[in-house]
């Protein structure tokens, strides 16, 4: 399946969700890509919208996925951890 993806200057994405949409980042890890690309997951929780970035080392960041009706699920601890 191909869908659309925005990318554009990183640091212009970054201020569009903080500043306009009021998403904060809530997880951000290192993709296993090969390309050392950062994923985060920016979510408002007021309003339920959350918005899926990569960004790529060369300054660039790209959109993968955005929506609304968004939840953070809070993690349960295992005995085991």
């Amino acid at each position: 399946v191909q869908k659309p993806i925005y990318c554009g200057d990183s640091t212009k994405l970054l201020n569009f969700l903080t500043k306009k949409h009021k998403e904060s980042p809530v997880i951000i890890f290192n993709d296993e890509n090969g390309m050392g690309s950062q994923v985060v997951v920016f979510v408002n929780v007021k309003n339920g919208t959350a918005t899926v970035v990569e960004n790529i080392p060369n300054g660039y960041s790209c959109i993968l996925a955005s929506g609304h009706d968004a939840m953070v699920v809070p993690i349960k601890e295992s005995p085991d951890t």
